[in-house]
């Protein structure tokens, strides 16, 4: 029987923590659905009252099937990237293939969804209007949002640095081997390194349309 490498018990450890919106290693280079231009005037926190509503609950169930199968599907080419050539083949795969993976998930479940982060790999990685003032005050714990125009729901889940993700978001001296080089290569501005086991590393949002139906993209 052969034993599983070390890479692949590291992520398989991850997989589980990621898929429970608690670890991850946050805006990793994806460019997921990009962040709707909508104005963030109508968003407010969705209250208390409203948790049990069954159209919110309805809504936060997509939003966490959603992000759950995003992640499941992007681990496991990332961890057959690393298997067959290390932590910087796996910048490739956040770059190259990921967002198709977003889009495709975001099609299947009908939603909006991506990562973003107060310092960003990508660029392309913003925070979405509605989600501005959380990102601003760095908020720790899981927040909702409803559109009061449109209802609308919308979900902020905060990712902390997972162990295995220090490979490529830790402290610039202890990055793995060829990871410099291919952060140099593909993100030359990056800011998502120098982070610690269990830093706040991001976030992930998920925006869910009321009654199932998207509305036409705006520019």
């Amino acid at each position: 029987m052969t034993c599983p490498s070390s890479r692949v018990l590291g992520f398989l450890f991850l997989a589980g923590f990621v898929l429970a919106g608690l670890w991850g290693c946050g805006d990793s280079g994806v460019v997921e659905s990009p962040a709707p231009v909508r104005s963030a005037a109508a968003w407010r926190p969705v209250a208390d009252a409203e948790r049990s509503d069954d159209a919110v609950i309805a809504q936060r169930n997509r939003a966490d099937e959603a992000r759950g199968a995003m992640f499941a599907s992007l681990l496991g080419e990332l961890m057959a990237a690393i298997e067959a050539g290390g932590h910087a083949e796996a910048i490739s795969v956040c770059a190259d293939r990921a967002p198709a993976i977003a889009e495709e998930i975001a099609a299947e479940h009908g939603v909006r969804i991506g990562r973003t982060s107060f310092r960003l790999r990508n660029p392309r990685n913003t925070v979405p209007d509605w989600a501005a003032a959380a990102v601003e005050r760095r908020t720790e714990q899981p927040a909702e949002f409803i559109d009061d125009t449109t209802s609308d729901f919308a979900t902020l889940t905060p990712i902390r640095l997972a162990p295995p993700c220090l490979a490529c978001h830790g402290p610039t001296e202890s990055l793995a081997d060829g990871v410099a080089e291919a952060l140099a290569a593909r993100y030359p501005a990056d800011k998502a390194t120098g982070f610690a086991e269990g830093d706040l590393r991001g976030w992930f949002w998920v925006e869910v349309p009321a009654g199932g139906v998207l509305p036409p993209p705006t520019s």
